[in-house]
């Protein structure tokens, strides 16, 4: 007998120290707040070890705080193991609680000394203990120190195994029990149930759900995949088949594109390749073009440097020769309007001036001959005062003259001013008139240029080279697309033949098959007859004729069992034997001699294990059948992937082909729309730059005209400053004019003054002279107009005098300056006319060196736009080369190139939109793919992968979804499926008979614990406990039956139809099975979480209970029988009987061992039925542990406690009376 015999409670729960003896019914007296309950979780933590069930509220503090608040507290329990005895120690470790086994009984000086000091170190209780004495390590993990204390030797180690008060590995029933009535929580038939399929077996009984879930899953997957290449829409297109076709094609445009990225990848590695080799070229050519464009340049600026030289000479000869003809013209106005040719004709009177004064003279004598003394006289008078009036006139013509000198040098500097300053404004003219005419002549080339640049292009095609090119690449690709065709024909019909002879080994392989798989069939059919028959009898055994005699008639076997016959007699229970009086071994009153009569009579195990060997049989049929169909499978699959490889190279070349009669469509409607695009570019182009052109030409018109108008303003602005300078010089001129004129205005006026002062004298001389002639009788009046004669011509001829300068000036213009004019008419003339003609000289040269410049400037431009494209496309290529690097797997090293005319940057530029139309294209395909592939889950029956990362997962997907439907593996899967339905509904059937088969098992058990309790209950209130199984309202557990009962009418027509023929009238039982099928994986589906249908599925339990006078009738839950009180009762009595049901299974090996049930709050029962159910524990091998505010019923208990608290708080145990039992 094994059995918790003590508790020591140590430093632990307020409790200094206390022992408490459990080796029988024991009654805790106490208030409320004692510490009661807290005895009793001690308790149960010995055999639940679940600090978390113990019913401790949250509020309150936690087990290993409230028991273990000290390292020196501990619980101590006492184990009594047959002889002997060994206690566990529980203790604080690293904040909880853990364990150590002491294979002795329990001393108190082992963990206190006489002191009374409780130890904490664990050194020093070791020394306490006596020497070898095994100590366990520290188990500090609560279901390894369960598994030691119930056996679970799976789990525990050799050292532990001598602890155990009980030896099962499914051992947690019992604390889970005892838990439940200490708790007093609910107890339906579930617990029951559970609990007594666990008494009957170690093994779990069930069937096994996931395996059903995921044959039954596959099932639903197979099929409702299959059926999707079979379903139609409302419009009758398959769209499986539709979006199949759809990834076909898009895989195959992918495919058409991966080869044009090829081509281009040749292409430019080629146009590189040929763009490196020419650069270097093009660098010396660009340079050879630029010396001559600088030469070309050098000849304009000298031509020009030339031209603006000769120029400026003439222009300065020219504005000389003008400058001298406005001083002629300037002179000739001058004595235009000083009425020169007057003062001419006077000068040129003077002899006859002189001659008439002479004669005047004479004849004056002549009158005055007589009188000569008075003429005389008045002569030396008048001549005194004409001699002081020659001398004033002498005076003012010296003083005139020295003004005149004067102003002619002030005019003369002013004119000398004036020309220097003109010769300014023509320096400064020049200048900027050779920096306008530089414009002009650059403006003139640009526009000679711009001019034949728009003839030319006029009459020219931009694109004529790339015209020619397209032309050449069409032609090309016909070719090509001719011999492709042709080749594309060849293969496919290579990839015929090589179809028809793998269907052709294939159906040979699979008749072969068929033979054999028919032959194994047919012995598994009469096999399973055999054990349907086996289960017959097997299920007549109990009650039947074979267990009455093996029970009561000992050597039946060599006597009755001989002679009657197994089915119908033995294995039958109809036929209530009984004993006979007669003993003798007569049949039916004849004596039969059965010595020679051998016959063997098959036991039931005899017949399980026939039927073992059958099923084995079956079974091994089954894997014949197995291993001969994957076999099969394996050499169709190796046919077919020997075809398959040849095929899917040939098929790999068909497409590359297809991609490549595609592409040279393509290549041929890009290279007409390239001729296209060329003739509608080059029209673009052509107006775009005649446009530019025109707009240069206009924009050089404009600065034509501009530089034009800025030389004529610049003409202006000469002729502005010129006559400036004129008006300034004659300014300064009329200046001096007016000053000389002034002073000699007021010079003659003084000397007009002194000279009229004289000649009024001279005229009363003349006066006196004539009064005193007239006195002497001469004639005075013709005397008169002598003299005014005289004056007259003494006037002009001082006049004469006067003018001679100008006279002569004037003489020297006109014999010098206006034979001057006409040669300086001539020579300007002249100078023109070479201006004229070294201007075109100069636009002839210029026009020339301007082409030549303007080819050069072409060229260059055209070599520099070549260079650049180059330049940029290898740059280009360069950049595209490290941009992708990480990103394709090109081996540019290893890429063969192929010739192309293209630019470097176009064929990038095509590699880019290729590569870029392939995403779009491999997008495309993803879509399509992620389409089609959303029809399927991820375990799909066509093991079509769903989970696709990258761009190669994509195209393998396509490439076998091709494959796929190149073979019609759709058909092939058809076949497969409708195969496989009929070995899921027998399996079913036959596991479902195997677990109903434990029907009789379980009722034997209710029936032995009715038994029990009517056999040994008390005489109280409860007059009866009974317990029935009642079969089961689980949906599953309904399906599972009545799939077993049709498989069982059913078992030989089943799986004959093909599930997605086209036939309209289906066959009756394909289409059972496929409903019970799908409602099996409905129902399964509906709970994901369960696992596995166990035996307690498959009945019901109830209850029923007579309380006196009431009766619950069966019912499912024990809750309100009764009182509160009554309804403890029975959940206590009905908890102990469930203990004892699983204690008897698991007590087998070490025979009986006592457990306890903890009560507490034992106050809600009578006296009468604490003890009827103290007794109806205790015959059961079961201590109950109860208490109450007061003791009574003394006598019933072996130990009774008080439990009560001193003055600090502390609680104290006093055993009140021991009981001798």
């Amino acid at each position: 007998m094994r059995y918790l015999n003590k508790i020591v409670f140590i430093n632990s729960a307020h409790i200094p120290y206390a022992e408490v003896k459990v080796d029988g019914n024991v009654h805790f007296v106490g208030t409320q707040g004692v510490g009661k309950s807290t005895v009793l979780r001690a308790l149960l933590f010995f055999y639940n070890a679940d600090k978390l069930k113990l019913g401790i509220p949250r509020e309150k503090q936690s087990f290993d705080a409230f028991y273990f608040p000290y390292p020196n507290s501990y619980i101590v329990y006492e184990v009594v193991r047959d002889a002997n005895a060994y206690f566990i120690l529980a203790f604080k470790h690293r904040g909880r609680v853990a364990f150590r086994y002491i294979d002795c009984a329990y001393r108190r000086e082992m963990l206190m000394s006489e002191q009374g000091e409780v130890y904490t170190e664990w050194m020093h209780i070791q020394q306490k203990i006596d020497k070898g004495v095994h100590t366990s390590r520290i188990i500090d993990r609560y279901e390894e120190y369960r598994d030691i204390i119930f056996g679970n030797r799976h789990e525990v180690q050799p050292e532990f195994r001598k602890y155990a008060i009980a030896e099962s590995n499914k051992y947690q029933n019992i604390p889970r029990t005892i838990q439940n009535v200490f708790l007093n929580t609910k107890l339906d038939a579930e617990f029951i149930k559970n609990t007594m399929i666990s008494s009957m077996t170690d093994d779990e009984i069930s069937i096994d759900l996931a395996y059903y879930r995921s044959q039954v899953s596959a099932f639903e997957q197979e099929y409702n995949d299959v059926h999707l290449w079979y379903k139609t829409d409302k419009h009758g297109v398959v769209t499986v088949r539709r979006d199949a076709d759809k990834v076909e094609k898009a895989y195959h445009d992918l495919l058409m594109i991966t080869a044009k990225i090829k081509e281009l990848i040749s292409e430019l590695v080629y146009t590189y390749q040929r763009d490196e080799q020419r650069l270097p070229l093009l660098y010396q050519e660009l340079g050879k073009l630029k010396e001559e464009f600088a030469r070309i340049n050098r000849l304009i600026s000298e031509e020009s440097g030339k031209y603006n030289k000769q120029k400026d000479g003439k222009n300065r000869e020219l504005g000389a020769v003008e400058a001298r003809l406005k001083e002629i013209a300037d002179k000739r106005k001058f004595y235009q309007q000083s009425d020169i040719l007057s003062v001419v004709n006077r000068i040129e009177k003077e002899d006859f001036v002189k001659n008439e004064i002479e004669n005047k003279k004479r004849y004056k004598e002549e009158l005055t001959l007589q009188h000569k003394s008075i003429t005389d006289k008045y002569a030396a008078l008048t001549e005194k005062l004409q001699l002081e009036l020659r001398t004033i006139e002498a005076t003012y013509n010296e003083k005139k003259n020295l003004l005149q000198a004067v102003y002619n040098r002030e005019v003369e500097r002013i004119t000398q001013q004036k020309e220097e300053r003109n010769k300014e404004i023509y320096k400064h003219f020049d200048v900027e008139s050779q920096t306008v005419d530089e414009k002009i002549q650059t403006a003139n080339i640009d526009l000679a240029a711009a001019k034949s640049k728009r003839s030319t292009y006029q009459n020219t095609h931009l694109y004529a080279n790339e015209l020619e090119q397209c032309k050449n690449k069409i032609d090309q690709l016909h070719e090509q697309h001719r011999k492709t065709e042709i080749e594309k024909e060849q293969n496919r019909s290579k990839i015929n033949e090589l179809r028809h002879e793998a269907e052709a080994e294939r159906q040979k392989i699979e008749q072969e098959l068929q033979a054999q798989l028919k032959d194994l069939e047919q012995k598994n059919e009469k096999l399973a007859q055999q054990i349907a028959k086996l289960d017959e009898l097997l299920a007549q055994y109990k009650g039947s004729f074979y267990e009455w005699l093996s029970t009561h008639k000992q050597g039946w076997q060599q006597t009755i069992g001989k002679v009657v016959d197994e089915q119908h007699v033995l294995y039958n229970n109809q036929l209530h034997p009984q004993l006979s009086s007669q003993h003798n071994d007569s049949l039916f009153g004849v004596d039969v001699d059965l010595s020679q009569i051998e016959r063997e009579i098959r036991t039931p195990d005899d017949l399980k294990a026939e039927k073992q060997d059958a099923e084995q049989e079956i079974e091994e049929n089954k894997k014949r059948i197995y291993k001969c169909t994957t076999a099969t499978q394996e050499n169709i699959q190796q046919i077919e992937n020997r075809y398959a490889k040849q095929i899917r190279e040939l098929r790999m070349a068909h497409q590359t082909l297809e991609a490549n009669l595609l592409q040279t469509a393509q290549q041929i409607k890009v290279e007409q729309v390239k001729m296209q695009n060329w003739d509608k570019r080059n029209e673009e182009e052509k107006q775009k730059r005649l446009e530019n052109i025109d707009l240069q030409i206009s924009k050089l018109q404009e600065q034509l005209s501009t530089f034009q108008q800025e030389k004529e303003k610049l003409r202006n602005k000469r002729y502005r400053e010129l006559k400036a300078s004129e008006q300034e010089s004659a300014s300064a001129n009329n200046a001096k004019r007016k000053d000389t004129d002034n002073k000699i205005e007021k010079l003659l006026q003084e000397t007009q003054e002194k000279t009229t002062a004289i000649n009024s004298q001279i005229e009363q001389l003349k006066m006196q002279e004539s009064n005193e002639l007239a006195g002497q009788g001469v004639n005075t009046t013709a005397l008169q107009q002598i003299n005014d004669k005289l004056v007259a011509l003494e006037k002009e001829l001082d006049f004469i005098n006067n003018n001679r300068k100008r006279y002569f000036e004037y003489l020297s213009f006109k014999e010098e300056w206006l034979p001057e004019e006409d040669k300086k008419k001539e020579q300007k003339r002249k100078l023109e006319n070479d201006l004229a003609l070294l201007d075109e000289k100069f636009r002839l040269r210029s026009s020339r060196l301007g082409q030549q410049k303007l080819q050069f400037e072409t060229k260059i431009r055209d070599k520099e736009a070549e260079q650049t494209q180059l330049e940029k496309g290898l740059t280009a290529v360069d950049n595209f080369k490290l941009s992708i690097e990480n990103k394709t797997s090109i081996e540019w090293t290893t890429v063969k190139p192929k010739t192309s005319t293209d630019p470097t940057e176009q064929v990038l530029q095509l590699l880019k939109d290729s590569l870029y139309d392939k995403l779009g294209k491999a997008d495309a395909l993803k879509q399509n793919v992620d389409r089609f592939k959303s029809y399927f889950s991820t375990k799909n029956t066509f093991a079509f992968k769903t989970q696709l990362n990258t761009d190669d997962d994509y195209m393998t997907f396509a490439q076998n979804l091709c494959d796929f439907i190149d073979h019609d593996k759709i058909e092939e899967y058809s076949r497969r499926l409708s195969n496989r339905y009929g070995d899921i509904l027998q399996r079913i059937s036959k596991e479902v008979g195997s677990i109903n088969s434990y029907a009789s098992e379980i009722g034997k058990i209710i029936n032995d614990i009715n038994a029990d309790f009517h056999e040994r209950n008390f005489a109280g209130v409860i007059k009866e406990i009974a317990l029935r199984s009642q079969p089961s309202s689980d949906r599953l557990m309904i399906l599972l039956n009545d799939m077993k009962t049709f498989n069982d009418e059913h078992t030989y027509d089943i799986g004959e139809l093909n599930l997605f023929s086209s036939v309209q009238q289906r066959d009756d039982t394909n289409s059972g099975v496929t409903k019970r099928l799908f409602e099996f994986m409905m129902c399964l589906n509906e709970n994901p979480n369960r696992s596995r249908l166990v035996l307690s599925d498959t009945f019901k339990l109830q209850f029923r209970i007579k309380e006196n006078d009431n009766d619950t009738g069966w019912i499912e839950k024990i809750s309100n029988v009764g009182s509160d009180g009554t309804d403890i009762l029975v959940k206590a009595m009905v908890n102990i009987m469930l203990i004892n049901v699983f204690k008897e299974k698991v007590s087998r090996k070490f025979g009986d061992f006592t457990l306890h049930c903890m009560m507490d709050e034992i106050g809600k029962l009578h006296p009468n039925n604490v003890r009827g159910i103290l007794k109806f524990a205790n015959v059961r091998n079961i201590y109950l542990v109860n208490s109450s505010p007061i003791s009574y019923a003394v006598s019933d208990y072996k130990y009774t406690y008080l439990l009560t608290k001193d003055n600090k708080s502390n609680t104290l145990v006093k055993a009140l009376i021991t009981m001798k039992v």
